[in-house]
């Protein structure tokens, strides 16, 4: 789980749970949602806990069209042949499939971060039928003015934008991940429900359902409006499938990445109601335990407990339904996703690899048999087989990979040196992997880090170059910093992405930041020169399997315009010149040889063996939970790997044909 601070979401003045205060954890909440919905139509509030409701669906169905079901004694009114239509809808909430076994109601259910539970109760409690509407937590870092934070929580209903906003253009439009418009609206041209405050949302559109991103960051008592390139970068890190039963699953790139929290529910207030909270109001202090608890507030009765640490279950309503609930209502624990089919609303796709090594980040591989893995706990694991299988073998220091904006790495020089950078840190290990210690360092946030031939290569921010980006090399086996006289500019965006490439004696070095799109390469006497990628205006990938042989995969004309067009190129003189494959992809890339390349995006690798004028999608994973992996690269010419952001590992030893996932202890 992330480090996203979720007691920011619940009400300021409410005490931590405690012997007094934690004696009915749902009726709280209740309590908590009807201060917040009347602060909202009332007063207009910019609360992050209005977004909450929003997320389970709370304001968007407000107590005029809210369902409310009344269940008498323990009759059954629904067939015991039948199960509800996946896809319908009742007020924006879907209306999951059911299936009845032995007398009962089985109800699966997926979360917003893809992980699962399945509900089974009486016919006459109806609860998919109510309608189910989740919520996701997304952190997002942010270091701009007042603010040093940030994450949000979405709305998720399911429902359409022209549904939401009728015939209202859209304030300005943004590219999504996938080419698709993510539209920006005023909450003033809301038609469902209609909104007079001042609360702004990028809309995003995945198949049913519609996922909308308050415009407001949040530190404290401190708020700004987003700018225009947290938007864009919000568009086009966000992405969302839908799995076998309908549900939708978030997934994101970075800077973005799903949080394990979310509040999630069947029904709305007032009427019958089962809320699902994963990692939220459970394992602390004088919380619900596995012993199923009765109250009454209101007039409104509930029942709550907690299966397992990580999930909270609490019915309220009537009298009837909160006691079928006590006797009745069975939820298993949670699971994390599992493999089959997801759509995203415009093509389906059959997964070809189950999720596996969920936590790894980062790999590195000395020769083809010997390589390192980078956990997110920071544990490092060794492979001494060629990623068949994998050890534990230490841990960095500081438990958890919190850093800078780019992604942990793991690198090694040789079997014994090797580093870890976690953005502002820097670790390294002489013996293996086995111990690790902190690393002094001249430069500011590492935004990348690479070894080639004994040397280590950093690309950092530079405090004294005019705030620009700086490039220092050191020998790996005993480090002394040395800077180059070159620096790569800083651009208007507010996630700069710099990226190594080496080959042989020969590297390359890549710079992106909205409206840059430059870098440098290293010449023979071992300094960099001014040198540009074949990408104007975009963001890029690039990759060499020779000193001379390199791929890159852009997104042309983000910044820059007129429009915005995928592209790859490849280049056999280094770089100096380059020829445009005629199909339009984007994504990660690595190259095993001359005219072979993988591209990595979303959810499949495609790979070419003909410099670009073919594309075969020769794998697919289930839940990435990202647009790109957090790395790759091929360490031979037959054997490679990539490894998805949150998501699984996959290694291949055919140069990118096939792919098997990897398993770690």
């Amino acid at each position: 789980m992330n480090d996203f601070d979720f007691d920011a979401l619940r009400d300021p003045d409410a005490p931590f749970p405690g012997a007094q205060q934690r004696v009915r954890v749902n009726a709280r909440a209740r309590q908590l949602r009807v201060r917040a919905l009347r602060n909202r139509f009332a007063a207009g509030a910019a609360s992050i806990l209005v977004l909450v409701l929003i997320a389970v669906g709370v304001v968007a169905n407000t107590g005029g069209n809210a369902p409310s079901v009344s269940v008498s004694g323990t009759s059954s009114t629904v067939p015991a042949t039948t199960s509800t239509r996946p896809g319908s809808a009742v007020n924006g909430r879907f209306v999951p499939p059911t299936s009845i076994k032995n007398g009962k109601v089985v109800l699966p259910v997926t979360f917003p971060d893809g992980e699962t539970t399945t509900l089974r109760y009486p016919t006459a409690m109806r609860i998919a039928e109510l309608g189910f509407a989740g919520g996701a937590s997304v952190s997002y870092p942010v270091s701009s003015g007042a603010l040093h934070c940030c994450g949000k929580v979405l709305s998720i209903r399911y429902t359409t934008a022209a549904h939401v906003y009728g015939n209202a253009q859209p304030v300005s439009v943004y590219r999504g991940a996938n080419g698709e418009a993510v539209d920006y609206f005023h909450a003033s041209q809301a038609v469902d429900p209609p909104n007079a405050t001042k609360q702004d949302y990028l809309a995003f559109q995945f198949g049913p359902w519609l996922v909308q991103v308050y415009d407001v960051q949040h530190d404290g008592d401190f708020e700004q409006r987003m700018t225009d390139a947290q938007r864009a970068t919000w568009a086009r890190s966000l992405t969302g499938t839908l799995d076998a039963n309908g549900y939708l699953v978030l997934h994101a790139r970075p800077p973005l990445s799903i949080d394990h929290g979310s509040e999630s529910g069947f029904g709305a207030e007032p009427g019958n109601r089962v809320e699902l909270d994963p990692h939220l109001y459970c394992d602390q202090p004088e919380s619900d335990t596995a012993a199923r608890r009765l109250d009454i507030s209101g007039g409104t009765h509930g029942v709550s407990w907690c299966e397992g640490k990580d999930l909270h279950v609490s019915a309220s309503g009537s009298a009837n339904f909160a006691g079928l609930a006590y006797d009745g209502l069975q939820v298993s624990r949670l699971a994390p996703p599992t493999t089959g089919p997801v759509s995203t609303g415009r093509t389906t796709t059959t997964t070809t690899a189950p999720v596996s090594a969920p936590d790894a980040v980062s790999a590195t591989f000395v020769s083809p048999k010997h390589g390192w893995l980078l956990r997110r706990t920071g544990a490092v694991a060794e492979t001494r087989d060629g990623g068949v299988s994998w050890s534990e073998v230490g841990s960095l220091p500081s438990a958890g990979l919190a850093g800078g904006y780019s992604t942990p790495q793991i690198r090694f020089a040789n079997s014994a040196r090797g580093f870890v950078h976690t953005g502002n840190d820097l670790y390294t290990t002489g013996d293996g992997g086995a111990h690790w210690q902190k690393a002094a360092h001249p430069f500011g946030s590492i935004q990348d880090l690479a070894v080639s031939h004994g040397v280590v290569y950093v690309v950092a921010f530079d405090d004294s170059a005019s705030n620009n980006f700086g490039l220092w090399s050191s020998p790996s086996d005993a480090l002394a910093w040395s800077k180059d006289a070159l620096t790569l500019p800083t651009g208007a965006g507010p996630v700069p992405v710099q990226q190594f490439v080496f080959s042989g004696s020969r590297g390359w070095v890549t710079n992106g930041d909205r409206g840059i799109m430059g870098g440098a390469r290293l010449t023979t006497s071992g300094r960099w020169e001014t040198w540009k990628p074949p990408c104007l205006g975009a963001y890029a990938w690039l990759a060499a399997s020779t000193g001379t042989d390199l791929v890159a995969s852009c997104e042309e004309g983000v910044w820059t315009g007129p429009k915005i067009t995928d592209a790859v190129y490849f280049s056999h003189d280094g770089g100096a010149t380059w020829q445009r494959a005629t199909e339009p992809i984007f994504g990660a890339v690595a190259s095993p040889g001359p005219d072979t390349a993988v591209v990595v995006d979303g959810d499949t690798v495609q790979r070419t063996v003909d410099g670009g004028a073919t594309w075969k999608s020769v794998a697919g994973v289930t839940n990435p939970n990202a647009n790109m992996p957090s790395d790759l690269g091929f360490t031979t010419a037959t054997q490679g790997f990539v490894i998805f952001t949150n998501g699984p590992m996959l290694m291949t030893y055919d140069a990118g044909a096939t792919w098997s996932s990897v398993t770690l202890p």
